[in-house]
């Protein structure tokens, strides 16, 4: 199942459908926060397709929309209800 959604998520969706989603998991859908990333920001980069800069440009993005904020290698989920608008 796991590696179906992996595909799916690489084929179907745009960067920043994928990065949210990635979190989403990692977050244990929002039960989990703030989120220790388990690989470098190049690795996460790499796994979803997308190059580092694109990774940096969306983080940003996102924290300027108050959806999530980064310090270092924590990812602290901000309104989860947004969250679950989004990625539903």
């Amino acid at each position: 199942r796991s590696l179906i959604k992996t595909i799916e998520n690489l084929t179907l969706k745009e960067a920043g459908e994928r990065l949210l989603f990635y979190i989403w998991e990692l977050s244990k859908e929002g039960k989990i926060n703030p989120i220790e990333l388990p690989i470098s920001k190049n690795q996460i980069a790499l796994l979803l397709g997308i190059t580092s800069e694109t990774l940096s440009r969306l983080l940003k993005r996102y924290q300027e929309e108050g959806l999530l904020m980064v310090k270092g290698k924590e990812i602290f989920i901000l309104s989860p209800d947004r969250w679950k608008n989004i990625l539903i």
